[in-house]
């Protein structure tokens, strides 16, 4: 096996980096290749992301082992897994849809502006000025219930959050590319045609396995 040749003749610190690679892959289905600083908006490269990139043969392997499917979008950045066996899914509330389908609409927006990286920066006030405009949630939701939502997609890797768990209006929100697997093309023009014929938020499908986040 390539995984076995290959790993024998890791250091210490490459095998603890691929332990960690792998437990962050299937813990957060996502890892992203660069960074942005909040200060100074200037983009880092994710050394894990570098890491997969170079042994996705032999990541590949070890996970297929388990049912596991490794795959990386060097166009977007980003790398992902997906269990082979359809099992695994994570199911996202009424809430969480909402807020990632929304995110989904302002990164498509934003996407021709998009140059040296495929990252969409919005804010809270934007995002929840689009659901209540749109009118997919039937009542404004509380702010503790909008953070817990937005914490979840940010362990998925979907989003971070450039001022912590700051919930003001110009709190900033990087939309990450890694939406694009979860939401494409055809569901987000189900949703612009939703909001048209509708705008029913109980159209909108929820509380359903999420394909492509495990």
């Amino acid at each position: 096996m390539k995984f076995l040749e290959t790993y024998v003749g890791f250091s210490e610190s490459e095998k603890e980096l691929f332990a960690k690679v792998i437990n962050v892959l299937l813990s957060h289905t996502f890892v992203v290749r660069d960074s942005i600083n909040p200060k100074t908006y200037s983009i880092s490269t994710n050394r894990d992301f570098h890491f997969i990139a170079r042994y996705q043969d032999e990541i590949q392997e070890y996970l297929l082992l388990s049912g596991w499917k490794l795959e990386i979008d060097e166009v977007y950045g980003f790398c992902s897994v997906s269990n082979t066996f359809g099992s695994q899914r994570k199911t996202l509330d009424k809430l969480e849809t909402v807020i990632l389908y929304v995110l989904r609409l302002i990164y498509e927006e934003d996407r021709e502006k998009l140059q040296l990286s495929h990252y969409v920066i919005t804010s809270i006030g934007e995002l929840m000025g689009k659901i209540e405009l749109f009118r997919l949630y039937e009542k404004i939701p509380k702010k503790t219930h909008l953070n817990e939502a937005l914490q979840t997609l940010k362990y998925y890797h979907i989003i971070e959050r450039m001022d912590g768990n700051d919930m003001s209006e110009d709190s900033r929100i990087v939309i990450l590319p890694t939406i694009l697997q979860l939401i494409n093309n055809e569901k987000l023009r189900n949703l612009e045609s939703l909001i048209i014929e509708s705008n029913d938020a109980e159209d909108l499908s929820v509380g359903e396995e999420m394909e492509g986040l495990q």
